[in-house]
Order: C-alpha cells, then structure tokens, then sequence
C-alpha cells in the first residue's frame, strides 16, 4: 500500500506543477523572401581551376582552387 501512496502523491505533484505553467502561445514570424537570380554561369563553371593529388585511399584527386 506504501508504493499506491507514492504513485498518487507523485501524480498529485505532477499535476499541480503542470496547473501552473503558463500557457504559450506560438507567434509565426513572417517573413519577406527575397529570390535572387543565380550569379554563377557555365563560362563561370569552366574557368574553375583544379589541383591533382594523389590520396592513399582514392587515388588521384581533383581538388578546386578556391580564392586564386
């Protein structure tokens, strides 16, 4: 019977302690979105730079030069 007096005080606090939380509203934001056209070409894409390397696990690798 000790464990049923637990369990119902337990259930006693739970429920009071969720009595007094406020309640929450959720507040959407909204939002302008602005769609930009793509800056980036296929004269663009072919004027990437690559630097070979080989790797132990892949062989050999091209890597991009970014920033050159």
């Amino acid at each position: 019977m000790n464990k049923c007096a637990k369990i119902i005080v337990a259930l006693f606090v739970v429920f009071l302690l969720f009595s007094f939380s406020s309640a929450t509203k959720v507040h959407l934001k909204t939002s302008n979105n602005l769609i930009l056209e793509d800056t980036l070409t296929w004269k663009l894409l072919g004027e990437i730079k690559y630097n070979k390397k080989t790797l132990k696990d892949y062989g050999e690798v091209e890597f991009p030069v970014v920033n050159a």
